[in-house]
């Protein structure tokens, strides 16, 4: 029972793995209806979307099938009613580690070695069909026999040979280095080890191994694989500086619930959840440090929030003198061009006449 169980748990991370490659080909689908306008602005739409669909799939939804139905309210009943019968569970305790943390480091691991090592063999087999390509056109041009006899130094067999230039080109040419993907994996493995951390510990590690593969894969593929990516915007930076933020918030957060789950607060055990949050942030040494961190983000982004709606919503006195400036300037740049085309502009035969032109 132990086995199947553990071998189930295994099959489930691999779907979520082979879930999570066909979620970066339909959102870009999506993305493309979207019609933006520049590149930057189409890799920056489709980063965001990989990274949630995949955090949603990877991290959440296992959470949200395996928990019970109750603290769920009507969503709850809703969801009981399609998942198969099973354990379920309403806090981090014991069974859930076994069960659901489980699933979650599988999958995490998975995430971290497939993509690194298949893209370093898709480049290894591009590198040598290119190789392939070359050599085989050399000897067409030479005029040399292929096949086995004049590849034996090679070991390999005889591709065929570029006839154009244009199809030499194509046949060599990178492949796009997929910066929004490999982006949306790096944020999903930030986000999934900050918010179960500090639970199970071992994601740390992780996800350094898993960075360190990322990385040097990444450096290997644009220096020998890819082509040269275009010069993007500051898309990527603004969101990367508003994610992170937001994963340091939900480590706060879900670091309060797993840590004060063994406190006991009398004003918080027959509240609500946001009351049972509460009681739990409040209660112990160990969670009010990750709770006034948690508020002091929140609190910062609403003054930012509302003092971006002030001055948007508002014009400074420097602002007014300048947009009358920019007036006067517009009109007599459309003066001075309605002049030099009535200058410029052929007169008719009467005008011509009188004039003695």
């Amino acid at each position: 029972h132990a086995l199947s169980s553990q071998v189930a748990k295994l099959v489930a991370s691999g779907l979520a793995f082979v879930f999570n490659q066909v979620i970066k080909l339909v959102m870009a689908k999506i993305v493309d209806w979207e019609k933006p306008h520049t590149l930057g602005a189409r890799q920056s739409s489709l980063m965001l979307k990989i990274f949630l669909a995949q955090l949603f799939n990877t991290a959440l939804l296992v959470v949200i099938l395996n928990l019970n139905a109750e603290v769920l309210g009507i969503v709850g009943v809703v969801i009981d009613k399609v998942r198969p019968s099973g354990v379920y569970f309403d806090d981090f305790t014991n069974a859930w580690y076994t069960n659901v943390g489980a699933s979650i480091i599988s999958a995490m691991v998975i995430q971290n070695i497939v993509p690194p090592c298949s893209q370093v063999a898709q480049g290894v087999i591009k590198n040598w069909k290119i190789r392939r390509k070359r050599r085989s056109t050399l000897r067409h041009a030479r005029g040399e026999a292929g096949g086995v006899k004049a590849c034996i130094s090679c070991a390999c067999l005889d591709g065929s040979p570029a006839y154009t230039e244009q199809e030499l080109r194509e046949s060599v040419n990178g492949e796009e280095f997929r910066l929004a993907a490999f982006y949306a994996e790096a944020f999903l493995l930030l986000f999934v080890s900050l918010m179960y951390g500090s639970g199970m510990p071992i994601l740390y590690p992780l996800a350094v191994c898993g960075f360190a593969l990322k990385f040097f894969s990444c450096k290997w593929g644009v220096l020998a694989v890819y082509r040269d990516p275009p010069m993007f915007g500051p898309q990527f930076g603004t969101t990367t500086t508003h994610l992170l933020p937001c994963a340091i918030v939900l480590h706060c957060c879900v670091g309060v619930w797993i840590w004060g789950r063994r406190v006991e607060v009398n004003w918080a055990q027959n509240g609500g959840f946001l009351l049972q949050f509460a009681g739990r942030a409040l209660g112990s040494w160990n969670t009010i440090p990750l709770a006034a961190v948690a508020l002091g983000i929140v609190l910062v982004y609403l003054i930012w929030w509302l003092g971006w709606m002030i001055l948007s919503k508002t014009e400074t006195e420097c602002e007014k003198r300048y947009r009358a400036w920019k007036e006067q300037y517009d009109e007599r740049q459309a003066q001075e061009e309605g002049c030099k085309h009535q200058a410029d502009a052929v007169p008719d035969f009467s005008t011509a006449v009188r004039k003695h032109l």
